[in-house]
């Protein structure tokens, strides 16, 4: 089984095979739920002919769900929460066109990540120079884990102390996130479990 984070939300993505994990990498897909989410928005506000409205609904006549389909459906949502981060980008489709800015605010949001990343990508070299070789959060010696796949769960990586969500939230400045100081090295596992926490609210449930 291989994985990685959803350059989205951050959650984490399982792959059956090494070919469609690097396929997602390439094409830097995110999860089933920021796709549909991002279509959303793509679509919000698009009015729909009645042609179009009427072969729908004749499409969807005497189509019925089996009681395994919607058990499945069920339990595949049991347990699922999103992500601060999702959370804005669904407030912000749902209020579509009764906000004029929700457009404006997701673009604002993309921009300031993009920032965010590429200007981590220039410390992350002085980061690995300086690291002592412990998890951040667990303080597990984990250097060697540099010799796994790059997606394994156990493999070293970077996590913004005060997450870019965060960060995008209360107006701090992308070169103050992507900062040395806000800066640290983690498992990927965890890093995934924490999200878009904040380095003090993660610690408070992180055992």
């Amino acid at each position: 089984m291989y994985s990685k984070n959803c350059p989205d939300c951050g959650e984490i993505i399982s792959f059956n095979t090494k070919v469609t994990l690097n396929q997602s990498i390439k094409r830097n897909s995110s999860c089933s739920k920021c796709k549909c989410l991002r279509m959303s928005l793509k679509t919000k506000g698009i009015k729909k002919s009645e042609e179009h409205r009427e072969k729908l609904s004749e499409a969807k006549i005497g189509i019925k769900l089996s009681e395994t389909h919607k058990n499945n459906i069920g339990k595949s949502c049991k347990g699922l929460k999103r992500s601060e981060e999702s959370k804005l980008k669904y407030s912000l489709s749902k209020l579509g066109e009764k906000n004029p800015n929700f457009k404006k605010d997701t673009d604002d949001y993309d921009r300031y990540r993009k920032s965010v990343d590429n200007l981590t990508n220039r410390n992350k070299k002085k980061l690995f120079n300086e690291w002592n070789g412990y998890d951040y959060y667990d303080n597990e010696y984990i250097i060697n884990n540099l010799k796994l796949d790059y997606n394994h769960p156990m493999y070293p990586v970077v996590d913004h102390k005060i997450s870019v969500f965060e960060g995008y939230k209360n107006g701090i400045k992308p070169e103050e996130i992507s900062d040395i100081k806000n800066l640290c090295l983690t498992k990927r596992v965890i890093n995934g479990k924490k999200g878009v926490l904040n380095e003090e609210n993660f610690k408070l449930i992180f055992h």
